[in-house]
């Protein structure tokens, strides 16, 4: 291999394992016995129970999938090994792999990578890679749930005591080859430990094995009914960057795990692999790249009929992986920060439900005195960074929108309760309603203790009549039109041709009732379609009030997904502005259908009251 290429190729290999802690001139040795192969895709890697060919494959780029029976078991990504546990013992591979895109890939003789593994990091690489290559054991005898729940998915788990020693624990985590336990806390909370959390909060600190597992555990786990969907479940996984979840049934007795291995295999397209890639995202560069696969994947869910909600609420977790991960690259690249701070996205992505032509609103809140000229650079400095990496995502913001580089949307965590308690003081002047707004849906990517006092701001301005009043009227003063007649929009205010803006006439109006409403809340949820919910558990609304308001936003989120898919398609940017002439008569009467009971339900908001 060329000396270049050589250089290349060992720079690539110093991110992964087994590679990364190998001595220069030993790596040096791996990459020049590489030989580059191209696998199209569709194409089997690795064939089970086939006689094999000695060789390990590093896959440079492109995914591929593991197969078990032809499930889907996991997917192998950048950086990662095939085909290592055959070569090293000389068995028959046990697994399919089959290039899931197009891969370059990395082909190694076996005797070149037996040098590496020689080492206690190198033996402990390898059985982690037979074991989480190992088809997944059978499941847990889960009788809820039926086809497309995630139920029948849930395998066997370990559950221990918070008391139990670490010991214990591993041992029996060992036993079952399970890779997660379960912790029942004193006050019957359920808490999770991983195999990941074992390494970090246990074997990198040094804490003792008999110290009780209830320290360790994270707890309250994000669990799961077994009869709640498996793009729910894929939702609750992206959105909390989590592998494993917990089936719980009604009465609160676990019936397993689901893990996202799972859930790949109950999908055709899932965007699981997506969230992979960003997470594993090295660079800027490697964001970018695979922030690449967020339009496809959503076009592929508009596409295959997923519903509306669920396709808002993945774009948006996806989006806000994306986020994290660009201020984590950022944040290292430039070193400790001179204060803690926290990054928040808000508006239609932190509610879930974004659409393609949604804008990326985001903001930025730090520790300490706002007026100190080096942390202002800093920070700013930062927000200039990362925006521009998540423009290169495909994530922009409006110029004249909520941006984290705008001095009015960075500030200290002091100065934004100042102006919390300043808008809430005089909530209808200097736009005071707008900023109540942006920060009623914000959702803190990073920092979620440093937003806390803003976050208690926010809730004590809910609480005046003034602020809710005004609420009320923003909620109330989005007209939505009532229908359609030979191609003409019928507007609240009278008839005119042209087209119907399925923002400010369909979703803004429940968008808005939805905030207001939320006002009125002890403890409002972030989504509108949740927010309705608890509303009407709260006694706001009547429960076929908030049904209806419910699905009057699914019909109008449909519309706009398929409007817009067509419109990329096609090659145009997406919009809102949708002509009558462009729906069928069902269509138009489903929309039609929504507007009316979003007027409806306007007349009927309850009008400020005291928090119940």
């Amino acid at each position: 291999m060329h000396d270049d290429l050589v250089h290349d190729t060992v720079a690539f290999l110093r991110g992964f394992p087994p590679f990364d802690g190998a001595p220069d001139d030993a790596l040096r040795a791996v990459a020049a016995a590489v030989v580059v192969e191209h696998v199209p895709a569709g194409t089997l890697i690795v064939a089970a129970g086939g006689p094999g060919d000695g060789a390990v494959r590093v896959l440079r780029t492109g995914h591929a999938d593991l197969l078990a029976d032809g499930r889907v078991v996991d997917v192998l990504g950048e950086g990662e090994l095939v085909g290592l546990p055959s070569a090293v013992s000389g068995l028959p591979p046990g697994l399919d792999v089959r290039a899931a895109e197009d891969v370059v890939a990395y082909r190694l003789p076996a005797d070149a990578i037996l040098p590496l593994l020689a080492g206690r990091s190198g033996l402990r690489f390898l059985a982690r890679t037979v074991r989480e290559r190992t088809p997944p054991a059978g499941t847990a005898p889960v009788t809820d749930g039926g086809p497309g729940a995630v139920g029948p998915l849930a395998r066997a788990v370990v559950v221990a005591a918070a008391a139990d020693p670490l010991r214990d624990v591993v041992a029996a985590m060992h036993d079952r080859d399970a890779s997660c336990v379960l912790v029942r806390t004193a006050d019957g909370h359920l808490g999770i430990v991983t195999d990941r959390d074992l390494r970090t909060r246990v074997v990198a600190t040094g804490r003792s094995v008999s110290d009780p597992v209830g320290e360790v555990a994270t707890v309250p786990a994000v669990t799961v009914a077994p009869d709640a969907t498996t793009d729910d479940a894929v939702l609750a996984l992206l959105t909390h960057g989590f592998r494993h979840l917990p089936v719980v049934g009604a009465g609160g007795e676990v019936l397993g795990v689901v893990e996202d291995r799972d859930l790949l295999a109950a999908q055709s397209r899932t965007p699981v692999r997506l969230r992979r890639a960003v997470s594993r995202a090295a660079t800027p560069a490697a964001l970018v790249e695979a922030a690449r696969g967020m339009r496809p994947a959503l076009l592929a869910a508009v596409g295959a009929g997923m519903p509306p909600g669920t396709v808002t609420g993945t774009l948006g977790a996806l989006v806000e992986a994306v986020v994290a991960r660009a201020v984590e690259l950022h944040v290292a690249a430039r070193g400790v920060p001179p204060v803690p701070f926290a990054w928040l996205v808000t508006g239609s992505v932190a509610r879930g439900e974004a659409v393609l032509s949604s804008d990326l609103d985001s903001l930025l809140a730090w520790e300490g005195d706002d007026t100190d000229p080096d942390v202002r650079r800093w920070m700013r400095g930062l927000a200039a960074e990362v925006l521009t990496t998540l423009g290169a995502c495909g994530l922009d913001h409006d110029v004249n929108g909520v941006r984290a580089d705008d001095p009015r949307f960075s500030r200290s965590v002091g100065a934004w309760c100042s102006a919390v308690a300043g808008w809430a003081g005089a909530p209808t002047e200097n736009q005071a309603e707008i900023y109540l707004s942006a920060l009623a849906d914000a959702r803190p990517v990073r920092g979620h203790a440093t937003w806390a006092p803003v976050s208690g701001a926010l809730r004590s301005a809910h609480a005046r009549p003034a602020v809710r009043a005004t609420a009320h009227r923003v909620a109330t003063a989005l007209h939505p039109p009532t229908g359609f007649v030979r191609g003409l929009v019928i507007e609240s205010g009278g008839e005119h041709a042209g087209t119907v803006d399925l923002k400010r006439g369909g979703a803004g109006p429940v968008v808005a009732a939805g905030r207001y409403l939320a006002t009125l809340l002890p403890a409002p949820p972030a989504g509108t379609a949740a927010r309705l919910r608890a509303a009407a558990v709260h006694g706001l609304l009547r429960d076929d009030e908030a049904r209806d308001l419910a699905d009057a936003l699914h019909v109008v989120q449909g519309t706009r997904l398929h409007h817009q898919a067509d419109q990329v398609r096609r090659g145009d940017a997406p919009d809102d502005h949708l002509r009558p002439d462009e729906l069928t008569t069902l269509e138009r009467r489903g929309l039609r259908d929504a507007f009316r009971v979003v007027a409806r339900v306007q007349r009927a908001l309850p009008p400020p009251v005291a928090r119940p």
